[in-house]
C-alpha cells in the first residue's frame, strides 16, 4: 500500500468520522447513536491507541518520535510468530470487535463513561500480546 495508500485511507475515515459526527447531531437521523463523538472514537481507537502509545514510548525513552522501530502491535504479533496476514487479520478483528462493542454499548452509557471504557479496554488488548511475549521468553530461558 505504501505511505500514499495509507495516507488517502487515513483522510478516508477522517472525512467519514466527521460526516458521521456532523448526521448525528440531530436524533431525527435514521441510524442516530447517541454517543457519536465516543462511537468515532472508539472505530479509530486500535490505529489511534497503537500510534499514540508508540509515540509516548518513545518521548519517554529519549528516541526520536518519528523514527521507525519494531514497538507497534503488528510487529508484536508477528513476535509470536504469526504471518503478516494473520496479523493483519488479527488486528482488523479486534477493531470489528471494537466497533460491535462501542455500537452496542454506546446505547446504555454516556459519552464519559465509554471513552473510559473504550481506553480501557484498548490498553488491555494492546498489553496482550506483550505478556504473551514476556511468557513466551520465560520459557525459552526455562528450557
Amino acid at each position: 500500500m505504501g505511505d500514499t495508500g495509507s495516507l488517502v485511507l487515513g483522510l478516508l475515515l477522517s472525512v467519514m468520522i466527521l460526516k458521521f459526527n456532523e448526521l448525528n447531531i440531530d436524533n431525527t437521523f435514521e441510524y442516530w447513536v447517541q454517543a457519536a463523538p465516543s462511537v468515532a472514537f472508539g472505530i479509530l481507537i486500535v490505529p489511534l491507541f497503537d500510534t499514540l502509545r508508540v509515540m509516548f514510548i518513545r518521548f519517554f525513552t529519549m528516541k526520536p518520535l518519528f523514527k521507525a522501530d519494531k514497538r507497534h502491535l503488528h510487529h508484536a504479533l508477528l513476535t509470536l510468530n504469526m504471518s503478516h496476514k494473520q496479523a493483519t487479520f488479527t488486528i482488523l478483528f479486534v477493531n470489528v470487535l471494537f466497533i460491535i462493542f462501542v455500537f452496542y454499548v454506546s446505547q446504555y452509557t454516556s459519552i464519559r463513561r465509554l471513552i473510559l471504557i473504550i481506553l480501557l479496554v484498548a490498553t488491555f488488548f494492546n498489553y496482550l500480546p506483550h505478556f504473551f511475549i514476556a511468557r513466551q521468553q520465560k520459557r525459552k530461558k526455562a528450557a
